[in-house]
């Protein structure tokens, strides 16, 4: 890439976004950290902390030990999101209510097991209160579509971790995230797919149909390209999700129909998958003359080695799609005469 393209890019995607930095009581956090000026998100309220986790951070707060920074998104004037940091802000309201007792402590555990809030000395309830904690607010003026996204998914660090299609589904709410939903349990899809119960309860099958649709408008598989296509994409015309269904669907079937149902492989290949929707996508039009060519295709792939080295790389696929591409269009040219990828 040029040094002018990288300046491009930066000044489009990095230089939208303020970050401001603050430090606040724990005082503070126990009593002020409440809705509606500080929203807690719907895909982090599932992630529940045990009174043990909980204790533990109490226990460092007694040691005065440094806290991880609470990282919040602006969401409007003076409201925000809990980025990072929500579970951190509970133990402590709940500490702090009485809702529940210390225990299985590491240091303190002869001394303050079973104490609630209510109990602790004074001296120690003082000590706590007044610690400070870190807090970054993002600002970022909605021109750097997919950073919301981008930065869920970096500062992801709680207890219990979140794939990213999670949380680009509690992001991204909307009829778009429902057509994928619709669309990866479509029979011809998932008989294409061999994925794992756990990778499907993370979204792992909505991840790939969208990750299909970014390859075809953005010709990319990164995680931040995927965001900006569902942020762009959020609150679509019925019109453009109807063409959505209708170009996976047909795109599904005519890959299946060249290469059967473990076109991806018998485990799910990523470069195949990916190579293939950027190639055949291409060839929707003329799928019939591509069908009818298929067994010399398939041979000549085979012949010359097509996804011998599986590299996940985007420039490695592009380069097996132009391999794909040039057989195919050397077999189509030989039966048909003319060029047919328009």
């Amino acid at each position: 890439m040029e040094l002018d393209e990288i300046e491009k890019k930066f000044k489009e995607e990095v230089k939208h976004s303020i970050i401001e930095m603050d430090l606040v009581t724990v005082e503070d956090i126990a009593t002020k950290f409440v809705e509606p000026i500080y929203i807690k998100p719907e895909y982090q309220r599932n992630i529940k902390w045990s009174d043990s986790d909980n204790s533990l951070l109490i226990e460092s707060l007694i040691m005065n030990l440094p806290l991880p920074s609470i990282f919040l998104y602006e969401t409007s004037e003076e409201k925000y999101e809990i980025v990072d940091g929500l579970q951190r802000i509970n133990a402590i309201q709940k500490f702090f209510k009485n809702e529940f007792k210390l225990f299985n402590l590491e240091v303190w555990d002869n001394e303050l097991t079973d104490f609630h809030y209510k109990d602790l000395p004074e001296i120690i309830k003082r000590s706590i209160s007044s610690q400070k904690i870190s807090i970054i607010k993002i600002i970022d003026d909605g021109e750097n579509k997919g950073f919301k996204g981008t930065l869920f998914g970096r500062l992801n660090t709680g207890g219990v971790k979140l794939e990213k299609q999670e949380i680009r589904n509690a992001i991204y709410a909307g009829e778009y995230n429902e057509m994928l939903k619709e669309l990866a349990k479509e029979e011809i899809f998932t008989s294409l797919i061999n994925i794992t119960d756990k990778e499907k309860k993370s979204y792992k099958s909505e991840e790939l149909v969208l990750r299909c649709f970014t390859l075809i408008t953005e010709n990319s598989n990164t995680p931040n390209k995927m965001n900006k296509h569902m942020e762009e994409n959020r609150n679509t015309t019925k019109e453009n999700l109807k063409e959505k269904k209708n170009l996976f669907t047909n795109l599904m079937e005519f890959i299946t129909e060249i290469f059967g149902v473990e076109a991806f492989g018998k485990k799910l290949t990523l470069m195949k998958y990916d190579a293939y929707i950027i190639l055949f996508s291409k060839y929707l039009e003329n799928k019939i003359k591509v069908i009818e060519v298929r067994e010399e295709l398939k041979a000549k792939m085979s012949q010359e080695k097509i996804f011998s080295d599986l590299s996940p790389k985007l420039k490695d696929i592009n380069n097996e799609v132009k391999k794909i591409e040039g057989i195919l269009e050397e077999i189509l040219q030989k039966k048909y005469g003319e060029k047919t990828n328009v």
